[in-house]
């Protein structure tokens, strides 16, 4: 299931907030709520910036993906890492901040485990 935020700008940058469910699928019903507040946490923090914004989540294999852009990925993560806090991921969950660099470029990518 893929949800869609406001139509793509050229931010060049981007955070994925990858959530681990209980399962190999999409969670249960519980945990699909909590992330649709979280989903709505994201858009509230974002949706009135210029430079920054909420894209969208994809859910499947054992994983919720929220998708965020902005001019400064490490930027961008400082606004949102509250949030993510509040949620409580689950053991396995993950942030991958990338820059505008080439894939394949030293650095174009940082992960942050979150438990």
């Amino acid at each position: 299931m893929v949800t869609k935020g406001a139509p793509a700008r050229t931010l060049s940058q981007v955070v994925v907030v990858n959530l681990r469910l209980s399962d190999q699928r999409c969670g249960t019903a519980g945990e699909r709520l909590r992330l649709a507040i979280f989903e709505g946490e994201l858009v509230a923090i974002l949706g009135d910036r210029e430079d920054m914004m909420f894209e969208g989540r994809d859910i499947g294999e054992g994983y919720c993906s929220f998708y965020c852009s902005g001019s400064d990925a490490a930027i961008l993560f400082t606004y949102i890492e509250r949030a993510i806090a509040r949620y409580g991921p689950a053991p396995g969950s993950y942030v991958d901040l990338t820059d505008g660099r080439p894939i394949g470029i030293s650095g174009h990518r940082k992960r942050i485990d979150l438990r």
